[in-house]
């Protein structure tokens, strides 16, 4: 389980270059710059499948059009979901003020 202070020495960005450069609606995407999930972003896709909802919320966090995450190669979408996944896996709260 993620202590407060491992959680707190997250860093805000990710940046994402992928192996190969992304080509969606004529701009090409040589960097994705992730950041932080919002409590609206999560709760935007709280209704997805786990797929559909690394799409979204990598799409949502970059700010790009789900399509950019979808021609993703495999190696760079775990890459971005294990940035995301750093943010809210045992990250939810107790109560608890230590």
């Amino acid at each position: 389980m993620a202590t407060q202070d491992q959680i707190d020495d997250l860093p805000d960005t990710f940046e994402l270059a992928p192996r190969k450069p992304i080509e969606f609606g004529g701009q090409a995407y040589t960097v994705l710059v992730l950041r932080e999930p919002t409590a609206g972003q999560l709760k935007e896709i709280s209704r997805l499948s786990d797929m559909e909802a690394t799409i979204m919320l990598l799409a949502l966090s970059a700010g790009v059009p789900p399509g950019v995450i979808e021609k993703l190669g495999a190696r760079d979408l775990g890459k971005g979901a294990a940035f995301l996944q750093s943010f809210t896996q045992d990250a939810q709260p107790t109560g608890d003020d230590d």
